[in-house]
């Protein structure tokens, strides 16, 4: 019996582990993305410091690379301006269509989870 409490404990606490791991690991991706998303120089700064690096680019190099980045940044945030108003409307519909199915108990649900993944619903 000492032998089976023993290798259930070790179970116990190797499942804790496993389950702790992966709740911290979800809350540094979407700390790390959310940053990403609110200060998006930050990124382009730290792509250019890892190519830097890792190229072992020269200063001329670096420039360069510093403004194709900053041209596809423009770019990317062009197309976004573009897309982001269908692509608002289509998640808008497919909200409103699953919503229309629901009964009223299930309306009250999904609106609760459409608030806490409000990122993809939201659609900014």
């Amino acid at each position: 019996m000492k032998k089976f409490k023993l290798v259930l404990l070790i179970a116990l606490i190797f499942g804790a582990g496993f389950v702790a791991g992966i709740v911290a690991t979800r809350v540094v991706v979407r700390h790390f993305v959310r940053r990403a998303i609110e200060h998006p120089e930050l990124v382009q700064l730290q792509i250019e410091r890892e190519l830097t690096w890792k190229l072992h680019l020269t200063p001329d190099q670096r420039r360069q690379v510093a403004e194709i980045l900053t041209t596809t940044h423009g770019q990317l945030k062009q197309l976004r301006s573009e897309v982001q108003p269908q692509f608002a409307e289509i998640v808008h519909t497919a909200a409103t269509n699953i919503n229309a199915l629901l009964t009223p108990e299930q309306q009250e649900r999904f609106d609760k989870f459409r608030a806490a993944h409000r990122q993809i619903f939201s659609a900014q």
